[in-house]
C-alpha cells in the first residue's frame, strides 16, 4: 500500500504551495495598494504644485499690467487717471490670499510666502500713501514711482523664488511619479510569474504523486497477481506430488503383503520422483524470495566453460526421454572466464530442463558454448514445438506458463529466475522460436570496461 508518510508529504507540499501562492498574491496586492497610494498621494502634490504655478503667474501678469498703468511716465505727467491700476491692485490682492491660502500647509514655503506678504504689505503702503498724499511737484511724482517700482521689483524677486522652488518640487514629484510607475510595471507581472511557478511546481508534484500511486497500485496488484497465482499453482503442483505419494504408499503397503517386490521397487521410484518435483518447486521459491531480497550477488571465479558444460550435459542424460537426443559442443577459446559458476550452472540446467519438458519426446536438445576475445555466449536450443510469439512476450514473467503446457508440472518461475542470473552477472538472454522447428535460448556476456567477463589473450582484461 501507498505509504502514509507519502501521503503526509504531498499533503504538506500542497499546503504550503497553496499557502506560498496566496501570500505571494497578498504581498503583490499590499505593493500595488502601496504604490497606487503613494502614485495618488503624489499626484495630489503635483496638482497642488500646477495650481501654485498658475497662482504665481497670475501674480506675475497683475504685476506686469499695474507696471503698465503706472509706468507711463508721461500720462503720469500728464494727470492720467489711476482707476486702471486700482483695479489691478484689488485682483493682486486677491491672487495673492489664494496663493496663501494654498501654500498654508507648506513649510517649505512658508518663509517665502511671509516675505512675499510683508513686500506686498509695503508695496499697498506706499500705493495707499499715494492716495493720501498727493504729490505736490512733478518731482515727487517721480521719486513716488521710483520708489513704487522698488518695492514692485522686490515682491517679483520673492514671487520668482517661490516659483522657482515650486518648479524644482514638481520637477522632483514628476521623478518619482516616473519611478512609480515603473515600479508598478514589474509588480503585476513579476506576481505572475511567481503565482505561475508556483503553480507549475505543484502541478508537477501532483503529476509526480499520481504517477508513484499509479506505480504503486500497479505494483500492488502485480504482487497481489502473483501471490493469487502462487497460491493456485503451490496448491496444484505440491497436491499433484504429494497425492501421488500417499497413493504409492498405500500400494506398497498392498504389495508388501503380498511380497511383490517389483511393484514395490516401481513406487518407491514414483515416490522418489514425486520428491524430487517437489524439491525443484521448492528451490525455485527459495530462488526467488532470494532474488527479490537481494540476496544473491555474482561471485566471479576463473571456471573451464568447456568442461563445466559438459558435465552439466553427461549429469542430465539420465533425465532425458528415451527418443531424445541432448548433445553438447564448445567453439573458440578455452581458456578460463570469469563468471559465477553457481548461477551460470544453474541457469543452464534450468534452461535445459525446460528443453527436456516441453520441447517433445522426439526432440534433438543441444547446448552450444562458445568463447571469443569479445564475448562469452552460451545456448540451448531444441528442435521441438517451438512458442509462439504471443507467448515469448510474457515468457520471462514470474509464474508464466505457456499454453499448452499446464500438465507438465513447472512453475513458470524458472526462466524469470535464470534471467535475473543473468542480469546479475551483467548480461543478456534473448529467446528466438519458430513453432514446430525450434528453439534458441541465448545467454551472452559482452565485454565491458566495468565487467569481470573475459579472460582470454587478445581481450582487455587478459592477465599475463
Amino acid at each position: 500500500m501507498i505509504t502514509t508518510g507519502l501521503h503526509k508529504k504531498f499533503r504538506l507540499i500542497i499546503y504550503l504551495g497553496c499557502i506560498f501562492s496566496v501570500s505571494i498574491v497578498v504581498i503583490i496586492g499590499i505593493m500595488s495598494m502601496h504604490y497606487l497610494n503613494e502614485q495618488d498621494k503624489l499626484a495630489q502634490l503635483m496638482d497642488r504644485n500646477y495650481k501654485v504655478i498658475a497662482g504665481i503667474n497670475r501674480i506675475q501678469s497683475r504685476l506686469n499690467q499695474i507696471s503698465k498703468s503706472t509706468n507711463a511716465v508721461d500720462e503720469w505727467l500728464a494727470g492720467m487717471s489711476l482707476s486702471n491700476a486700482n483695479i489691478d491692485k484689488s485682483d493682486l490682492l486677491r491672487e495673492f490670499a489664494l496663493l496663501d491660502d494654498i501654500l498654508s500647509a507648506d513649510r517649505s514655503q512658508q518663509k517665502r510666502m511671509t516675505l512675499l506678504k510683508s513686500r506686498i504689505s509695503e508695496l499697498f503702503a506706499i500705493w495707499q500713501s499715494d492716495n493720501t498724499t498727493p504729490a505736490s511737484s512733478k518731482l515727487d511724482i517721480y521719486r513716488q514711482r521710483i520708489q513704487e517700482d522698488g518695492k514692485m521689483e522686490e515682491v517679483r524677486n520673492v514671487v520668482n523664488d517661490v516659483n522657482h522652488a515650486e518648479q524644482q518640487l514638481l520637477l522632483q514629484r514628476r521623478i518619482e511619479n516616473k519611478q512609480l510607475t515603473e515600479q508598478i510595471k514589474w509588480v503585476a507581472p513579476l506576481a505572475i510569474l511567481l503565482v505561475l511557478a508556483v503553480v507549475i511546481s505543484l502541478v508537477a508534484v501532483i503529476i509526480n504523486e499520481l504517477k508513484y500511486r499509479r506505480n504503486a497500485l500497479e505494483k500492488e496488484q502485480e504482487i497481489s497477481k502473483l501471490k493469487s497465482s502462487f497460491v493456485s499453482l503451490a496448491s496444484h503442483e505440491f497436491r499433484t506430488p504429494l497425492s501421488s505419494v500417499l497413493l504409492s504408499e498405500n500400494l506398497i503397503r498392498r504389495y508388501l503383503e503380498k511380497s511383490d517386490t517389483q511393484n514395490v521397487l516401481k513406487h518407491c521410484a514414483k515416490i522418489e520422483s514425486s520428491v524430487k518435483n517437489l524439491i525443484t518447486i521448492l528451490e525455485d521459491f527459495l530462488s526467488l524470495e532470494k532474488l527479490e531480497s537481494g540476496k544473491v550477488q555474482p561471485a566471479y571465479h576463473e571456471l573451464d566453460l568447456r568442461a563445466l558444460g559438459q558435465d552439466i550435459v553427461d549429469d542430465m542424460q539420465v533425465m532425458v526421454k528415451s527418443s531424445q537426443q541432448l548433445s553438447y559442443q564448445h567453439l573458440g577459446s578455452e581458456d578460463p572466464v570469469l563468471l559465477d559458476e553457481h548461477l551460470i550452472k544453474n541457469s543452464i540446467i534450468n534452461l535445459v530442463s525446460n528443453a527436456i519438458k516441453y520441447a517433445g519426446d522426439n526432440a534433438s536438445i543441444f547446448v552450444r558454448t562458445e568463447i571469443s576475445p569479445e564475448k562469452v555466449t552460451i545456448t540451448v536450443g531444441d528442435n521441438g514445438i517451438g512458442i509462439s510469439e504471443k507467448d515469448q512476450k510474457n515468457l520471462f514473467k514470474p509464474f508464466f506458463r505457456v499454453n499448452g503446457n499446464g500438465n507438465i508440472p513447472g512453475t513458470g518461475l524458472g526462466l524469470n529466475i535464470v534471467m535475473r542470473y543473468v542480469k546479475l552477472m551483467k548480461g543478456s538472454l534473448n529467446v528466438s522460436s519458430r513453432p514446430n522447428e525450434e528453439t534458441l535460448f541465448t545467454m551472452s556476456f559482452q565485454h565491458t570496461d566495468d565487467g569481470v567477463i573475459l579472460n582470454l589473450p587478445g581481450s582487455k582484461r587478459f592477465r599475463n
